[in-house]
């Protein structure tokens, strides 16, 4: 698309309305492709992050090409040819008035009505419904409100009809922009937001069924934990880097919101961290984190660290890779929260990438994870 884009421009630059049309109608079919393949028509998909941008950007390309090639002026009409001077004089008619006609040629204008036929002369005017004297006659009713509503509709159409057609595009490509984009404002502009917007980001979750792969770590306070122990309860897990200025807080914020969306249900669902870094992995820099982040006040809550074997294991066996950064202390790691049943089963795999991280996509997210933990566990 990006390419796509880059030729378009280069053809508007040419000057030359027979390489820049072709490559403007090209843009087109592109863009349709992506609205329709990608975008899921926007209106009915919405899952992404710019539902709608392929319409206006189809209007856009359109409005640089017609202003960079505006259609031609029609050519002036031909001037009417000048009329011939006239050869004849203009012959004058005197027309006899009644001074000029002499007495005896009147004639009376009773001689002219039939004495049979005389009487009152009827008036010519009818006169105005209502008044004395009038025949009675069969008055016209007033439109009713459906002739008037029909009049306006077809005035409309006419006018519509008659519109300037960039004007017509203009006001469509509008409509259509609004209709994609009012769930996710709407979502956005809400402190407990839906998780449209956590789909947007990241897509719908996975919903599996697999055993979860067990763990034998320790907690900040120095506990063994395993995913046997927590058998019975519904467990949030995800991996964090406890030195992480980035994700990792983000992510942990959002399982602090879904613990408070949960409720009194809560007290069925374990929230697990595992330390996500080969060389800041030790119980202190959890228990760091925790304080950093608000953690600690949290029953429920745990960030599970241990020996450098133990936790390679997890995340080989969770498909969680690990890259160090060079010349840093943090690393490169995917962004995953799994929901795991009382039975020990994966139910949900969530892409938990936090994005921008504003407190609309943060309980976007909190409000996905609840949702799936409630779902998981039967709370």
């Amino acid at each position: 698309m990006v390419a796509v884009l880059v030729l378009v421009a280069a053809a508007l630059f040419t000057g030359r309305r027979a390489v820049a049309g072709p490559a403007v109608a090209v843009l087109a079919v592109f863009c349709l492709a992506g609205w329709v393949l990608i975008e899921d028509l926007g209106v009915f998909g919405g899952l992404g992050t710019d539902p709608n941008s392929m319409i206006p950007l189809i209007l856009l390309v359109t409005a640089a090409y017609l202003a960079r090639f505006p259609a031609p002026a029609p050519a002036p009409a031909p001037a009417a040819a000048p009329l011939p001077p006239a050869t004849a004089a203009r012959e004058t008619v005197s027309v006899p008035t009644a001074s000029t006609i002499p007495a005896a040629s009147m004639i009376p204008a009773a001689s002219i009505i039939p004495a049979a036929t005389a009487g009152p002369v009827p008036s010519l005017v009818a006169p105005a419904p209502g008044l004395a004297g009038a025949p009675a006659g069969p008055a016209l009713a007033p439109p009713g409100r459906r002739a008037r509503g029909w009049s306006r509709l077809r005035r409309l159409a006419r006018s519509a009809g008659s519109a300037d057609p960039r004007t017509v595009a203009a006001l469509w490509a509008l409509g259509v922009t609004l209709i994609g984009a009012w769930p996710m404002a709407a979502a956005a502009a809400s402190r407990s937001a839906d998780p449209v917007l956590a789909r947007a980001l990241d897509g719908s979750a996975a919903v599996v069924d697999f055993a979860a792969p067990g763990f034998s770590l320790t907690s900040e306070d120095g506990r063994a934990v395993s995913l046997a122990s927590l058998r019975g309860k519904t467990v949030l897990l995800t991996f964090l880097d406890p030195v992480c200025t980035s994700d990792c807080p983000l992510i942990a914020q959002e399982f602090r919101q879904a613990d408070v969306m949960l409720g009194a249900r809560r007290t069925h669902v374990e929230l697990i961290a595992i330390a996500a870094n080969p060389v800041y992995h030790s119980a202190r820099y959890a228990r760091a984190f925790d304080r950093q982040e608000g953690l600690s006040v949290l029953a429920n809550w745990m960030f599970l660290s241990g020996p450098l074997p133990a936790l390679r294991r997890a995340w080989h066996d969770y498909s969680f890779p690990v890259t160090m950064v060079p010349a840093g202390g943090m690393v490169e790691h995917g962004d995953v929260a799994y929901v795991i049943d009382p039975a020990g089963r994966v139910r949900t795999e969530l892409n938990f990438d936090p994005g921008p991280g504003t407190s609309a996509t943060r309980s976007s997210f909190a409000a996905e994870l609840a949702s799936a933990a409630t779902a998981a566990g039967g709370l």
